[in-house]
């Protein structure tokens, strides 16, 4: 299991949690989404893909992470269906293994939001009482479509998704 795998847990799991988020714009409006898909960017030699994990908010985490890496295996073998590449209301983009901090990822067509997943690094934080502790941190930035959510509602999304983050064993 990887911080990748927890990421998508917790995206599945807020889409759950907040489904009137759960959409994307069609046409003149937008349209809801029934499953909790997540789409994950992965760099292939024919060029980035963001394959869809069906209903991510419903699978284990054991699960979730098996799906996500045969995703990941078709996407570079360059096997993934039609279907596998449609769909979603959000994707992750990790630029954790090239070491970056942050990006700012622009959205998928056909979604309305998509995340982005900084390296991870250990930062000294104050504690409770002002102590500095050791901490290991990500950052996350949030872009969203705001024909379909505003900046308030793209922000409790994200809040969501750390409020999962900062209790990981609810994500088993």
């Amino acid at each position: 299991l990887t911080v990748t795998h927890a990421v998508l847990a917790a995206m599945g799991r807020a889409l759950l949690a907040m489904p009137d988020l759960n959409r994307v714009w069609e046409g003149d409006g937008w349209r809801r989404i029934a499953t909790s898909d997540v789409g994950l960017a992965v760099d292939t030699p024919r060029g980035l893909f963001a394959p869809v994990l069906r209903d991510a908010g419903r699978l284990t985490l054991d699960a979730l992470a098996e799906r996500a890496n045969a995703l990941v295996d078709r996407a570079r073998a360059g096997r993934l269906t039609p279907d596998e590449l449609e769909g979603g209301a959000i994707s992750l983009s990790n630029v954790g293994m090239f070491g970056a901090r942050f990006l700012v990822p622009i959205v998928n067509p056909g979604q309305s939001m998509i995340l982005g997943l900084g390296a991870m690094e250990s930062l000294f934080r104050p504690d409770a009482n002002g102590a500095p502790a050791l901490r290991r941190e990500v950052t996350l930035v949030l872009s969203a479509d705001h024909r379909v959510l505003d900046g308030a509602a793209a922000a409790a999304f994200l809040a969501r998704i750390v409020a999962c983050l900062e209790k990981p064993l609810a994500l088993l």
